[in-house]
């Protein structure tokens, strides 16, 4: 029964490194999930200022802005 011991501390190891593997796991996902998060805040963010910029114009400029956008037929 010398091997006993042997086999508790491969079983261990074993354990160590699934624990080590899913923990690096869990860490890459939630730091997914943050950049995406960070990323929809920018987004929203840049609209905003957009929006804001556009309710400032004058109606004739946003004419004239809206002239780039459309097709000449």
């Amino acid at each position: 029964m010398s091997w006993l011991p042997y086999a508790a501390a491969a079983f261990i190891l074993i354990g160590g490194v699934v624990a080590l593997a899913w923990s690096a796991r869990m860490r890459g996902r939630a730091d997914e999930r943050n950049e995406t998060l960070r990323r929809r805040l920018d987004a929203l963010k840049d609209k905003r200022e957009k929006d804001d910029e556009i309710d400032k114009l004058a109606p004739a400029d946003i004419d004239r802005r809206f002239r780039r956008w459309m097709r000449n037929e």
